[in-house]
């Protein structure tokens, strides 16, 4: 009945006219900078809204729900504080589970602190019992308020083994799976936590936020992010990690059991190309070994949450939920140039697939370029105010869209201290000419992947705190970076080199609207009808979910690409098909661990008939490879015929006598740069490591790729900061008479580090050197001090000695390991010897910059609430 009523409500033209004037004035009250249109003035009563309001809210359709919470936020900041109007709009937001934006209408002097006495009786009782209905109790922590989405969330995480969910960015997803890790890390039966993130960021920021938790808890459990530690004391303990850190785990403890808990974060990356595949394979390990185990898998919106639960063991229980919970409203608003009028905007207001015309915006000057455009745009309409994030497509841009807003601003903005401690930690840990140490100090700054962790979380906080107002971000907030905003800006967004597809661009939009800070958020799309900006030739007007289809079921669908990709020799490098190798390699891996692909989690993906050929050619393939079992399941995602290729050359190696030749050395011997670069070239040719080599056959050759990597894989694991190791690239291209862009130089270093030294390198390596051993012990070759296990770690943290691994470990980052590390006076220590030693030290009067100083004493006491 109530929906009978909402829509008969909704398809009203009277409500509609109100509705639309609502909508207007809401967009309009966000920019002071807009003029507008005569057309938006229209008379409203409020008591008939809010009535209309309230019966939106008892339904479950997602428009109505918006229309709801827009009609009290209206009612609110436009009805002139009348008292039936505030206990009205405050009696609706609890109906609706929205404490929070009570609460900050109350900050803001919108309602009164005792809003729920204003109420009649009956209103009273209903009020009292959503204010009581509103919690989840954790034990030892009481009670704690929630809203509709995280209350029917908690209810599934203790009901079921399987659970797969969906909800937008702002549904409040990690502070439920937070408070559920602390419920079972209390329970001291209960076994391992593991997280699963994307990235290495998400590694640090979820490390951080639990070990926060975890102490303000009264709980002493241990937070892991480095691979092959564990609780000596045998405590069940919680460990963060990408999906590539979980295989190292596993590989280093040579242990898939033991888990209680797994939690998927941003598990719809399984659609990914080669990481979506090495995710599912890593899953399904730990699966096989953890049956009895809960898997938790958060996603944002997305239309087929229940995909994830199709590998769940028979018997397990299982539910899926898509949650839709208005907590901020969203305006989605185009930006155009009036025509022939270069200094003049318009502010389109896009609602229910209609576009609205409502205001003028007027710039100080006709900008000609595309980002000069994008720029102005920007700067007008965030008004000097904080919260603007401008989303673009590179660190190039990033850059150049950063330092046009910061010749707008001008002398405007007041450096603040901690803007200048931003600043110079910036130059002591990056360079000193490094443009972002002189943008920060106007309150502006970048943002891309291969900026140090540190000075990003630092931007992040700064951001959050207001000191920094505008944000120009890349697509490290597609990836799931917790960092929400006022008004997010776009200009033709992409992913990758693609124009941004509807689903991610709606995840995108989501970090705008901050709940419980902002009544509603903006998404700006600036130039809507310019030609090949858009996906689909103009930005997305309805909100769209995401499809999860996992990448190695899309291919195994229809197996005649990996068909193709294995008749061709099952090589990368020659056949040109990264994704199909990826998933060359799990068949090979399912075979292994099951064989039999019918009874493996492949055959849940081949259509009848497909699993037996494909059997016939991985079984093939396996019985004439001479590489292990064993070294095949350690190296995900390469081919498995390019490990046979590359095993079959150490062995006429080994033959023609130069076993030694093929060790790597450890990087601070005097011919590591040479030998590093011949073997990386070696890698390009017989493994397929796109990265780190030309191909050449020149290793001497000291333009070749493979030496410019070689050297910086050798000073990065021997400890040399970054400002060293770019100092070192500029003066190198300066002797070769280049022309230097210092700033690009940077980046691109930057860049180098964390895809190739970081990340290619260590998994090709870590390959090389498993079939070099194997070939060894096959061959009765004996070397001597032959120790290379820990290279390919040394390689993705940076460091020279266990004592900067236990540093980092403990949560600092590299730089700040590398700082702190020589005040320490020993190389060997373990993590709580390296705790204990940093408690002796007066921190204040070292000449560490005051954020690594900062971080560093968060380390030692800041998750110990002293």
């Amino acid at each position: 009945m109530t929906n009978k009523i909402a829509k008969y409500i909704w398809d009203h033209e009277t409500f509609q006219t109100d509705f639309r004037t609502i909508c207007d004035w809401l967009v309009l009250s966000e920019f002071t900078t807009v003029t507008k249109n005569e057309s938006c003035d229209i008379k409203l009563s409020w008591n008939k809204l809010l009535n209309y309001a309230q019966i939106f809210s008892a339904t479950e359709d997602q428009k109505l729900l918006d229309a709801s919470l827009r009609i009290v936020q209206a009612a609110l900041k436009f009805s002139g504080n009348r008292p039936e109007i505030q206990a009205g709009a405050a009696y609706v937001l609890n109906h609706m589970w929205n404490r929070p934006t009570i609460d900050l209408a109350q900050s803001k002097k919108l309602l009164p602190d005792d809003v729920g006495q204003m109420l009649p009786g009956p209103a009273r009782y209903d009020w009292i019992y959503f204010e009581e209905s509103q919690s989840i109790h954790i034990e030892g922590r009481g009670d704690l308020r929630v809203n509709k989405f995280q209350n029917e969330l908690w209810g599934m995480l203790q009901d079921y083994e399987w659970i797969s969910f969906s909800a937008p960015t702002s549904a409040g997803k990690s502070f439920i799976l937070y408070q559920w890790v602390i419920n079972k890390l209390k329970n001291k039966k209960y076994g391992d936590i593991v997280i699963i993130v994307p990235t290495r960021a998400l590694i640090t920021q979820c490390s951080n936020d639990l070990r926060e938790l975890i102490s303000k808890s009264g709980l002493k459990n241990e937070v892991f992010n480095v691979p092959g530690e564990f609780d000596s004391s045998g405590a069940n303990c919680v460990y963060v990690y990408t999906q590539e850190r979980l295989y190292q785990h596993m590989v280093h403890t040579r242990s898939q059991s033991g888990f209680s808990l797994i939690i998927v974060d941003e598990a719809h990356k399984v659609s990914d190309a080669q990481r979506g595949v090495f995710l599912q394979l890593t899953l399904e390990r730990v699966i096989t070994s953890n049956k009895r185990a809960q898997f938790v898998f958060s996603s944002p919106l997305t239309d087929n949450p229940g995909k994830l639960l199709r590998s769940a063991p028979t018997g397990a229980t299982a539910e899926s939920m898509t949650g839709y919970i208005n907590t901020v409203n969203q305006n989605l608003v185009w930006v155009a140039q009036v025509e022939r009028k270069p200094t003049r905007w318009k502010l389109l207001n896009v609602a229910d697939d209609e576009v609205r015309d409502i205001g003028r915006l007027e710039l100080d000057y006709g900008p000609r370029k595309p980002r000069d455009r994008f720029a102005s745009v920007a700067y007008k309409l965030g008004g000097g105010r904080p919260g603007n994030v401008v989303y673009v497509n590179g660190p190039n841009e990033a850059e150049q869209i950063s330092h046009l807003l910061v010749l707008q601003i001008g002398g405007q903005v007041e450096e603040t201290d901690e803007l200048i401690n931003l600043s110079n930690a910036i130059r002591k840990t990056i360079h000193p000419n490094y443009m972002l140490a002189r943008f920060v100090r106007s309150g502006v700054a970048f943002h891309y992947g291969v900026i140090p962790q540190n000075i990003r979380d630092e931007i992040e906080r700064l951001f959050r705190n207001g000191q920094i107002k505008y944000l120009v971000a890349t697509s490290t907030l597609v990836e799931g970076v917790n960092l929400a905003c006022r008004n997010i800006f776009l200009r033709g967004p992409k992913t990758g080199n693609e124009p941004m597809g509807p689903g991610d661009f709606w995840n995108l939009a989501g970090r705008a609207g901050r709940w419980g800070k902002e009544f509603q958020g903006n998404i700006i799309c600036v130039d809507p009808y310019w030609t090949g900006l858009w996906a689909e030739g103009e930005p997305p007007r309805e909100r769209t979910k995401f499809s999860i289809y996992p990448k190695a079921e899309v291919l195994l669908r229809d197996p005649t690409r990996i068909i193709d990709f294995i008749d061709k020799g099952g090589i990368a490098r020659r056949v040109g098909d990264k994704d199909a190798e990826s998933v060359w390699h799990y068949l090979c891996a399912q075979y292994i661990e099951f064989g039999d692909l019918d009874k493996s989690f492949a055959g849940l993906y081949l259509r009848e008939g497909w699993a037996e050929t494909l059997q016939e050619r991985v079984s093939a393939t396996l019985t004439s490879c001479a590489v292990s079992w064993a070294n095949i399941l350690r190296n995900p995602g390469i081919s498995v015929n390019a490990m046979d290729e590359i095993y079959q050359w150490f062995v006429l190696e080994v033959r023609e006598g130069r076993s030694e030749e093929l060790i790597p050395p450890p990087p601070t011997s005097d011919d590591a740069v040479r030998n590093y670069a011949r073997l990386f070239n070696i890698m390009k040719r017989r493994m397929g490591a796109v990265n780190i080599s030309s191909g050449s056959r020149e290793p001497g050759d000291k333009d070749n790729r493979a030496m410019q990597v070689a050297i910086l894989s050798a000073n990065w694991m021997q400890g040399m900061s970054l400002p060293n190791i770019i100092d070192r690239k500029i003066k190198y291209e300066k002797r070769r008479k280049r022309k230097v862009d210092e700033n690009s130089t940077i980046r691109d270093t930057m860049k180098d580090i964390e895809q190739c030294v970081r990340f290619e390198v260590p998994k090709y390596l870590s390959a090389y050197v498993d079939i070099l051993y194997q070939c060894f012990q096959d061959y009765g070759v004996e070397i001597e001090d032959m120790r290379l296990d820990d290279l390919s770690e040394r390689l993705e943290f940076g460091v020279a000695t266990k004592t900067e691994l236990s540093l980092i470990a403990l949560g600092a980052s590299r730089s700040a390991a590398m700082m702190a590390a020589p005040y320490l006076r020993a190389e060997e220590l373990g993590k709580e010897e390296v705790r204990d030693a940093l408690r002796k030290i007066d921190w204040r009067i070292t000449d560490i910059p005051e954020l690594i100083r900062r971080e560093i004493v968060e380390v030692v006491w800041g998750h110990e609430g002293e």
